[in-house]
C-alpha cells in the first residue's frame, strides 16, 4: 500500500511537471462598472500548485475582499490516454473609487519555483448611478438588479428601453451611415418577438454581432446593462427624405417581488419570489436627409462612393494567336464595393472578349464594408500583331472631402505571334477558373477544311427488323394452328387414316415377310403375303377384307386407271400364295420372286390410288 501511495504521488508530481511546461495565469474583470460598485476582478492559473499570489498596485480601486481561492481538478482516461485538468482561482471584489478608464496591471504567481504574470485589464468606470433607492452592485463581471420591485408594479420607460442610433442622418445617395439598435435595462429580460422596419430605400448590410453581450452605461445619472440587438449598414439608393420606421420588441423582464406588502422581516427574505411582467418596446421612426451627388461627374463615374483604390495585373504579354490572356483588376477600399459596376476595358478589335469573372472579398464593420472586387477579363487574339490594352479608368466620389476622384491603371503591350487556327491550348491558360475549362470544348471555331458527311445511324425502334420480329411470331403461331388443326380433323376420319396408312401397313408386313424368307419359313412368309395384299386394299379402297373377292378388286382397281398388266400380277400373287399353302415345299428363288412382284404390285397400285 505504501508504494502504492508513493506510486501514485510520484504519477501527479510528473503530471504536475508536464502541466508546468504550458501554465497560463489570466484575469478577468469587467469591461465597464460604475463608480462605488463592487465587482469581482478573477485571476484564474492552470495549476493546483500555485503559491505567493501578489496583486500589483491598484489606486483607483478599493479592495473590499480577498483574494479567495478555490481549485478544481479533473482526471480523464479516454482510448487508454489519461488527461487531467487543474485550476486555480483567485478572486478579488473591487470598488472603483472615480470615473475613468483606468488599467490594472499584471499581477504575479510562482508554480514550482517559476513566477508567471497575468495580463492587463482595462475597466471603465461610469459615473455612480443617482437612481434613489437603487444600486446596482457589480458581480461576477455583470452589474446586478438590486431593485425591489413590489409584485404588480409597472416597469417604467426610464428603466427599460430601446434606441435606435444613426451615426448621421444627413448623407449623400450610397454613402453608408451605421444604424445600431441597443436595448437599455435595468431587470434581467429576454425577448420573444423582434419587428424591425424594412428600410425601403436603402441597401442594408447587416453585420450584428452572433451573439449578445450586456455592457454597463450610464444614461443620465442612471447606470443600464446595454445589448446591441442589431447593427446594420444603410446605403440609401435615392436622394430626398427617406422615412425609417420604428422597430417593435415583445420583451419578458424577470422582476423580484415579495410576499405580503407589510413591512420586511427577518423571515421575508424566505418568501422572495420572481415575476415575469412583459413589456412592450418601440422606437419611433427617423428621417434620414439623402443629398444628391454634385452635379461635376467625370464621365468614367459609375456610381462609386467612398474611398477606392484600382489596380490592374496581366498573366502575359507575349503569345501566340488563339491564345488566350488574362487582364486582372482590382478594385479595393471602403464604400459601395458591392454596388460597383465593372470598369469596361477598350480590347483591340481583333480580340474576342468574354465576359468577366467578379470575386468579391467584402467584409462588413462598423468601419463600413471594407475589402476588395476583381475583375477578371478573358480575351483572345485572333490574329498577330502587336497590339495595346489601354488603361482603366475609375472615377469615385469622396464624400469625407466631397470631390470626384480619378484613379488609372497602366496600359499593356501585347506581341502576338502567328497561332495554330483552333488551337486547344486555349483551357491552359485558365486552369484557375472553373469556368473556363472547357472553353476549347463548348466553343469552336468555323470548320474551314474539307469534311465528309456520314449517315445517321438507324435506329432498331421502328426499323424493318423491329416490326419483322412482331410479325414472324404471329405467322409462326397461325401455321402451327392450322396444321394442328388439320391432324385433328384427320384423326377424327377412320377411313381417311386407314387409306393414308395402308402401304406403311404393307411395308410392316412385307419386312415380315422378308424376315420369314430368310428364315426360310414358307408358310409364315406366303400367310404374310397375303395378308400384306389383303390388308393393303382393304385399307385403300375402304372395303372390310370380308367383302374383297377379285371381282370387285378388278372392277375398283380398273376403275382408279390400273393397268390389267398390274390386275394381272395381283391376281398371279394370290394364286401362288394360296397353291403354295397346299402345296409342297417351294423353292427359296419362287419364294423370293414372290416376294418382289408383291413390293412391286403395291408400289404400282400405291401410285394410282391416291386419296
Amino acid at each position: 500500500m505504501r508504494r502504492l501511495n508513493i506510486l501514485i504521488a510520484l504519477f501527479f508530481a510528473v503530471v504536475s511537471v508536464v502541466h508546468a511546461e504550458n501554465i497560463q495565469f489570466t484575469a478577468k474583470a469587467p469591461g465597464a462598472v460604475a463608480k462605488g460598485e463592487q465587482f469581482q476582478l478573477v485571476y484564474s492559473v492552470n495549476s493546483d500548485n500555485a503559491r505567493d499570489i501578489r496583486m500589483p498596485s491598484i489606486g483607483n480601486f478599493d479592495v473590499i475582499f480577498g483574494p479567495s481561492a478555490s481549485s478544481y481538478s479533473s482526471t480523464q482516461y479516454i482510448n487508454g490516454k489519461m488527461s487531467r485538468e487543474v485550476a486555480t482561482s483567485y478572486t478579488f471584489i473591487l470598488i472603483a473609487k472615480k470615473e475613468g478608464t483606468f488599467t490594472i496591471p499584471a499581477a504575479t504567481v510562482t508554480v514550482g519555483g517559476t513566477k508567471y504574470s497575468s495580463n492587463a485589464v482595462s475597466v471603465r468606470v461610469l459615473p455612480a448611478d443617482k437612481s434613489s433607492g437603487q444600486q446596482a452592485a457589480a458581480q461576477g463581471g455583470r452589474a446586478s438588479t438590486s431593485t425591489t420591485t413590489e409584485s404588480g408594479a409597472k416597469i417604467s420607460n426610464q428603466n427599460f428601453f430601446v434606441r435606435l442610433n444613426l451615426s448621421t442622418k444627413k448623407i449623400y445617395e450610397q454613402q453608408y451611415i451605421q444604424a445600431t439598435f441597443k436595448v437599455y435595462s435595468r431587470y434581467d429580460f429576454d425577448f420573444e418577438n423582434e419587428k424591425y422596419p424594412e428600410f425601403e430605400g436603402f441597401m442594408v448590410e447587416d453585420y450584428t454581432p452572433k451573439t449578445r453581450q450586456l455592457t454597463l452605461e450610464t444614461v443620465n445619472g442612471q447606470t443600464y446593462r446595454v445589448g446591441v440587438l442589431r447593427q446594420l449598414l444603410l446605403f440609401p439608393q435615392r436622394t430626398g427624405t427617406i422615412k425609417i420606421g420604428g422597430c417593435k420588441l415583445n420583451a419578458v423582464v424577470r422582476i423580484q417581488s415579495r410576499a405580503g406588502g407589510g413591512g420586511r422581516s427577518i423571515f421575508d427574505d424566505f418568501f422572495e419570489t420572481y415575476q415575469d411582467v412583459r413589456k412592450v418596446l418601440t422606437t419611433e421612426p427617423v428621417t434620414v436627409e439623402v443629398l444628391p451627388l454634385p452635379a461635376n461627374k467625370p464621365a468614367t463615374f459609375n456610381g462609386a462612393v467612398g474611398n477606392f483604390n484600382i489596380t490592374s495585373s496581366i498573366n502575359r504579354q507575349h503569345l501566340k494567336a488563339n491564345e488566350s490572356v488574362t487582364v486582372k483588376v482590382v478594385i479595393s477600399g471602403n464604400g459601395n464595393l458591392k454596388l460597383l459596376k465593372n470598369p469596361e476595358i477598350k480590347f483591340p478589335a481583333d480580340f474576342e472578349v468574354y465576359d468577366p469573372k467578379v470575386t468579391n472579398n467584402i467584409k462588413t464593420t462598423a468601419a463600413g464594408t471594407v475589402g476588395s472586387k476583381v475583375i477578371e477579363y478573358l480575351a483572345i487574339p485572333r490574329f498577330q500583331g502587336k497590339y495595346t490594352i489601354p488603361r482603366v479608368t475609375f472615377s469615385y466620389f469622396d464624400p469625407n472631402s466631397r470631390t470626384y476622384k480619378t484613379h488609372q491603371t497602366q496600359s499593356f503591350d501585347l506581341q502576338v505571334d502567328k497561332g495554330v487556327s483552333g488551337s486547344q491550348n486555349i483551357s491552359a491558360d485558365y486552369t484557375s477558373k472553373e469556368s473556363l475549362k472547357l472553353l476549347g470544348q463548348d466553343i469552336s471555331f468555323i470548320k474551314t477544311e474539307k469534311f465528309v458527311l456520314s449517315k445517321e445511324k438507324n435506329y432498331f425502334f421502328g426499323s424493318a427488323l423491329y416490326w419483322l420480329l412482331y410479325i414472324l411470331p404471329l405467322l409462326a403461331f397461325i401455321v402451327v394452328f392450322v396444321i394442328f388443326r388439320k391432324n385433328a380433323q384427320e384423326n377424327a376420319n377412320l377411313a381417311f387414316m386407314r387409306t393414308k396408312k395402308a402401304n406403311k401397313v404393307a411395308e410392316k408386313r412385307l419386312k415380315l415377310a422378308a424376315k420369314y424368307l430368310k428364315e426360310n419359313k414358307k408358310d409364315d412368309f406366303y400367310d404374310e403375303v397375303l395378308k400384306a395384299s389383303w390388308g393393303y386394299l382393304s385399307d385403300k379402297l375402304n372395303i372390310p377384307v370380308s367383302a374383297l373377292n377379285r371381282d370387285n378388286i378388278e372392277s375398283e382397281l380398273i376403275k382408279y386407271g390400273a393397268a390389267e398388266e398390274v390386275v394381272k400380277t395381283f391376281h398371279e400373287i394370290l394364286d401362288t400364295c394360296e397353291f403354295a399353302r397346299y402345296a409342297p415345299v417351294q423353292s427359296s428363288g419362287e419364294m423370293h420372286q414372290t416376294y418382289e412382284k408383291t413390293v412391286d404390285v403395291i408400289g404400282a397400285m400405291e401410285k394410282i390410288i391416291k386419296k
